[in-house]
């Protein structure tokens, strides 16, 4: 399978994880569907197969242009095989140590005890903020235009 077809492969994946997700979410309506630390672990799962699927690809080219330097007649033909060999190694190594990252992750994700939910961000309320007094920025539409704010706070 060449590159686009398993990004194009990957994308379908995703795309039927988050549309199977979102009924079941849609039905429980207490909870907020994108800090759920589920969908977050299945999404990096899947990123974790697809890591090592790319592994087990670039390790299979890897192999197969080894097999072909070693049969190489001229000098220029057997050097290029040889750094495609190489440099497929490299990215099989790398593919493979990524899949692993978040693989743990993944399970991490789903045996994590605690709350379902990630902890929402927190929102400053002013964007600099220097001895009490700070500043923040609006964007005015009717105007066109950014509005700067300065607050004290006592």
């Amino acid at each position: 399978m060449d590159s686009r077809k398993r990004t194009l492969a990957l994308a379908v994946a995703v795309v039927t994880l988050l549309v199977s997700a979102v009924p079941t979410q849609a039905q429980k309506k207490t909870k907020d569907f994108l800090y759920s630390k589920k969908l977050y672990g299945a999404l990096s799962l899947g990123a974790s197969l697809w890591f090592f699927t790319e592994a087990h690809a670039s390790r299979k080219d890897a192999n197969e242009a080894y097999e072909q330097y070693r049969t190489a007649t001229s000098s220029q033909n057997a050097g290029d095989l040889y750094n495609q060999s190489k440099s497929n190694d490299t990215r099989a190594a790398i593919m493979l140590c990524l899949g692993l990252g978040t693989l743990a992750y993944s399970v991490h994700l789903f045996l994590s005890d605690g709350d379902e939910e990630l902890p929402p961000p927190e929102k400053k309320d002013n964007l600099v903020e220097m001895k009490g007094i700070g500043l923040t920025v609006n964007g005015d539409l009717k105007a066109r235009g950014v509005r700067l704010n300065l607050k004290k706070a006592f």
